[in-house]
Parts: structure tokens; C-alpha cells; sequence
């Protein structure tokens, strides 16, 4: 693990220091024998510039979705207040 590569994903890296779930992928899974989202694991020094990081919360559908380069649409409803939960959005097709 670098200081450069913590400081990129400081967000998920304070989110697993406080015992939450992040979920790792490698960049470049064709050079690796793990592909797609992983758990990352305890204890072990783990944080890679070879790897994505999300934060496996309830928004972790639209952290993958990031990654993998769509978007995030908002829909609009007329009642709508942002204080509502996620579902006023939705991944782009």
C-alpha cells in the first residue's frame, strides 16, 4: 500500500478502517485469476493501484456503475424531496 493510492481512495479506505464492506476489482482482470467485484479482505494490506474500490453500502449498484463508465440517471417525480432514497435513480441503459 502507497500514500498515493490511499489518498485516491481515502473515502473507501476511512469507510474500511470503520469496519465497513469495500469491494474490490482489478483494473486489468485479464492478468488476474479473481474478476469481478470481490470482498476485500481484514487485516492485510490490500489497498492497490491495480484495483477499483467502492463502498459496498446501498448505493453500491451505482458505485459499479461508475466504474464501468455509464451513468446515473435521476428521475424526477413531482413530489420528490432529497431526503428520498435511491430510487429516484437508475443506471443509464
Amino acid at each position: 500500500m502507497d500514500k498515493l493510492t490511499v489518498k485516491n481512495n481515502k473515502r473507501e479506505f476511512d469507510f474500511w478502517l470503520e469496519d465497513g464492506e469495500v469491494l474490490y476489482r482489478y483494473i486489468n482482470e485479464e492478468h488476474h485469476a479473481e474478476t469481478g467485484w470481490q470482498k476485500m479482505p481484514d487485516g492485510i494490506n490490500f489497498f492497490s493501484p491495480k484495483c477499483h474500490y467502492i463502498i459496498n453500502d446501498n448505493a453500491v449498484e451505482f458505485r459499479k456503475a461508475i466504474v464501468d463508465g455509464k451513468k446515473i440517471e435521476f428521475i424526477c417525480k413531482k413530489d420528490f424531496h432529497f431526503n428520498d432514497d435511491l430510487t429516484q435513480y437508475r443506471v443509464a441503459k
